[in-house]
């Protein structure tokens, strides 16, 4: 999935003094729900058959957006997102304006108001374009 089998591997022990936000994990959904009953204050986000992420109970991008907006003072009806996986749905389902990419699962299709392109065919700009957002 990510066309790069060279991922360096390295000694991380250290990283128990660090703060974690997410973790992305390259297992299947057996692994992911035996690793989730031993995370118990985890969330997982699966958007491919053989990877999730790993982030705390609240950390979502739904979060996020409430964030971003507060501080921003917007409006959640001035609000557009993309996605093509699993763990955009809550996120989709959220904001004003929801657009898959063509590659997306039905799945995330089916929450979304529009489909566009991929995203190497300039899906995204082809989007903001349908919807007047740029010229």
């Amino acid at each position: 999935i990510t066309h790069n089998d060279d991922h360096p591997a390295k000694d991380c022990s250290n990283i128990i003094n660090e703060n974690v936000y997410q973790i992305m994990a390259f297992i299947n959904e057996e692994k992911e729900k035996q690793l989730l009953k031993v995370m118990k204050n985890t969330t997982s986000g699966r958007w491919y058959p053989t990877f999730c992420d790993l982030s705390p109970l609240g950390g979502t991008k739904v979060k996020g957006i409430e964030h971003f907006l507060k501080y921003y003072d917007i409006d959640l009806s001035e609000t557009c997102a993309f996605g093509d996986g699993g763990n955009d749905i809550p996120m989709l389902k959220y904001v004003n304006t929801s657009v898959a990419m063509k590659n997306a699962s039905d799945e995330v299709k089916e929450v979304c108001q529009y489909v566009t392109d991929t995203v190497d065919n300039e899906g995204i700009e082809k989007a903001l374009r349908q919807l007047g957002l740029i010229v």
